[in-house]
């Protein structure tokens, strides 16, 4: 594989305020790095310091997950210039760093990691530059490998303005457990000083515009993805042994068990077993070529998401947000014409509107927040409301104005102002086959558009057609938000 093409792409994703997702290795087998390399990962760490994996164990493992175009790293013990050499020679894209708690504690670490003149790494052929085949397009990466520093101790959060503003630091990744415990709270997630620190960093991070990173160790998507929406970037998932003890203890716990309430359980473990998002909408919309219109299309997610079902679709994205249109242009013009980036907001009439940017994950929207809400992840406590003017247009106008005969799917994500879009859309319904709207129940923002107002427009030409997905709160144990799915009479 291309090492140095992994790393800038790594990079490029950082800059963009996009997630990299990489995963962690403890057993030192190749078929388990062969199967880890081939899971989509952008990175795989082997682990030197907790795991049981030898120097002479490593380019092996290396091999195997670089088959799966995933760039190998390494998490060193202590980061001594031997132990730097030895990993990076073998073959590593970079290195993890534990146990950082000063701005010169990870000076020395990567001037240990570099070549000359940016370091004092031992400078010879080796496996990282195919024993001298590659010895000149080496030069570059060797001035420059991936290095992340894990934050693991109080001290390190004190410190942690000046560990950021060394030269040569992609990132860092938190150490839950050793932070915890170097505060007395050992394994005490749930405890408020505890994720009063987690904010802290997160702010850190925010203020230096360096990528912030967490380990989530069991696997749990809706974690990772709450982490994420937290604003984490580097994210490690999970364990190669993790995965293998939870999957393996998964029959004891699961299996030959009489449904509790009868045959609804039954039927709701087949569901799980059997649904495909891609079914799902084929069943919906079963067409080769529908015309899609994203509206609050954020960086881009649906545009991926539908392409997948219908590569063949056409897909109108509206999004407000400068930072997120940036990304979303990016990812529609992998698909060329296809696809319709439109840096505006949707509503009731055309012009102009007051944007509230929020500058956290990709909220904002044209309601302002209530910054007294209790949401379960505390986006609400850090907005800003920062007023911005942006160009508005209504579904109407824009299908008169670009002489579009009907739309297949218009999915609305636009946090409480679902009303004022399906306002500007009054004389198209009867154009629209389906719509999906996300609506919500909780007090984030100063209005939301409510159940009935939705059902009320729509009773005349939509039916209610699935309830495609419900969003808890943890705090309260009260539903956020649903995603309805709405289907044209016949």
């Amino acid at each position: 594989m291309n090492r140095q093409a992994a790393i800038q792409q790594i990079r490029k994703k950082l800059k963009d305020k996009q997630p990299s997702i990489g995963s962690w290795m403890q057993i030192p087998h190749a078929s388990i790095a062969e199967i880890m390399g081939n899971a989509g990962y952008d990175w795989v760490v082997v682990d030197q310091e907790h795991g049981s994996i030898s120097h002479d164990q490593l380019p092996d493992l290396f091999r195997a997950l670089e088959l799966g175009n995933t760039l190998p790293l390494v998490r060193l013990v202590e980061g001594t210039a031997k132990e730097c050499k030895q990993v990076l020679d073998a073959g590593s894209g970079g290195v993890i760093v534990p146990m950082i708690e000063t701005a010169e504690q990870l000076e020395k670490v990567i001037i240990n990691c570099c070549w000359p003149p940016s370091g004092i790494r031992g400078v010879g052929y080796s496996r990282a530059n195919l024993f001298g085949k590659h010895f000149q397009t080496y030069l570059d990466e060797a001035q420059a490998p991936l290095v992340i520093a894990q934050i693991e101790h109080i001290r390190a959060v004190k410190n942690l303005s000046s560990i950021l503003n060394v030269a040569g630091l992609d990132g860092i990744l938190v150490g839950p457990y050793d932070l915890s415990a170097s505060m007395g709270l050992t394994g005490h997630f749930d405890s408020e000083n505890f994720n009063s620190t987690m904010q802290e960093i997160l702010q850190i991070c925010r203020e230096h515009k360096k990528p912030a990173g967490l380990h989530v160790v069991h696997p749990n998507l809706s974690e990772l993805n709450l982490r994420i929406e937290e604003g984490y970037q580097l994210m490690a998932y999970s364990i190669d042994a993790v995965f293998l003890n939870e999957s393996a203890s998964n029959f004891s716990k699961k299996s030959i068990k009489t449904p509790i309430c009868g045959s609804s359980d039954q039927r709701n473990n087949l569901y799980e077993e059997r649904f495909s998002s891609k079914d799902y909408f084929l069943n919906l919309v079963d067409k080769k070529k529908p015309i899609i219109f994203d509206v609050g299309a954020h960086k881009g997610e649906s545009v991926e998401f539908f392409k997948n079902i219908y590569p063949e679709s056409q897909i109108y994205s509206f999004e407000p947000n400068k930072d997120n249109f940036r990304i979303l242009k990016d990812k529609s013009y992998i698909y060329d014409k296809s696809c319709y980036p439109i840096n505006k907001a949707v509503a009731e009439k055309s012009g102009h509107m007051v944007y509230y940017n929020q500058d956290v994950s990709h909220i904002g929207s044209l309601l302002k927040v209530n910054v007294k809400s209790k949401d379960s992840v505390g986006y609400a406590e850090k907005a800003k409301n920062q007023k911005e003017k942006v160009a508005v247009v209504s579904i109407d106008d824009f299908l008169i104005e670009h002489k579009i005969e009907k739309i297949d799917i218009l999915k609305i994500d636009v946090q409480g102002y679902e009303e004022k879009v399906l306002k500007g859309s009054k004389k198209s319904l009867c154009k629209i086959n389906c719509l999906i709207v996300e609506i919500s129940f909780y007090d984030f923002y100063e209005h939301n558009s409510s159940l009935y107002e939705i059902e009320k427009m729509l009773k005349m030409t939509h039916k209610i057609w699935d309830v495609s997905k419900i969003s808890k709160n943890p705090k309260n144990l009260r539903t956020d938000w649903v995603e309805i799915v709405y289907r044209r009479n016949k």
